[in-house]
């Protein structure tokens, strides 16, 4: 691996191995999760709901 964060995102090889993982797989889900929860900022929707009724006005 290269020196600098930049250098290492530019390794598709290196990038692949870094995403591979059991802690990149925890993180998506965990993400996953998080992403479906209602927030207050959205009047307690979904962001996939508000996205939706944006898209479809």
């Amino acid at each position: 691996m290269s020196g600098s964060v930049g250098g290492d995102l530019r390794e598709p090889d290196e990038l692949r191995a870094l995403l591979d993982t059991p802690a990149a797989d925890r993180l998506g889900a965990v993400a996953t999760e998080l992403d479906g929860r209602p927030r207050k900022t959205l009047d307690w929707e979904i962001p996939a709901e508000r996205l939706h009724k944006l898209l479809a006005a």
